[in-house]
């Protein structure tokens, strides 16, 4: 299967670049996050017997320490349904007013600061990566909560896929056949990672392979 991803880089951030080339829909979410989870400081409880150290779930080395002094800008994205022009939406796992994790968008072509994306239901905690689909839609992995979540080219919340059992990374979109592949660095058991497809917020399949470990990014 070939996967066309647009997450540009990561390092403590990554983004992914979408075009805002007119209007589309947007509705509630379809899918309900995962459930049976609970936080507990730097760990993570599945069904309330198995402890999960969330920095296992971090791309970043640990010898990254995330800056805490800054001011997050609490400034949302203005809604720009029909303009053609090119944002470019980061995620930083450690942003936002809590230290949960923020998704800032800029001009592509600028890089004019246009603010922040709203939270999903669920919330934010510790997002990643991200790709972009042929609509321009964004979808982030939301790591900590095990969960996708999508935007539309103009900042507003879609929809959220339930990531069960895994802690995703980031994404990769297949063009051709509407595929979302998500990457899990590893699974909420603190098992080895893989890869699931989605289509239509749908599970496909989960793909592990022999001997791998943790899994990042994928194209």
């Amino acid at each position: 299967m070939k996967i066309s991803n647009s997450a540009k880089y990561v390092i403590s951030v990554s983004a992914a670049v979408a075009l805002l080339a007119g209007c589309t829909s947007s509705g509630g979410s379809q899918l309900a996050p995962t459930g049976g989870m609970t936080s507990n400081g730097a760990h993570q409880t599945m069904g309330g017997n198995h402890k999960v150290d969330l920095s296992m779930t971090l791309v970043t080395p640990k010898s990254v320490k995330p800056f805490l002094h800054k001011v997050p800008s609490t400034k949302l994205i203005k809604p720009n349904c029909c303009a053609l022009q090119k944002t470019v939406f980061i995620s930083d796992a450690f942003g936002g007013s809590a230290f949960t994790g923020a998704i800032y968008a800029f001009d592509y072509v600028t890089g004019a600061a246009l603010g922040s994306l709203a939270a999903p239901p669920e919330g934010f905690s510790e997002v990643q990566g991200g790709c972009s689909d042929n609509n321009g839609n964004v979808y982030f992995a939301n790591t900590g909560l095990s969960t996708v979540d999508e935007y539309s080219h103009s900042g507003t919340y879609i929809s959220t896929i339930s990531d069960t059992g895994q802690f995703p990374v980031g994404c990769a979109y297949d063009r051709t056949t509407g595929d979302l592949a998500v990457n899990n660095i590893v699974s909420t058991s603190g098992g080895p990672g893989s890869l699931s497809i989605y289509n239509g917020g749908t599970l496909q399949n989960t793909y592990s392979v022999l001997n791998m470990s943790r899994v990042y990014f994928g194209s």
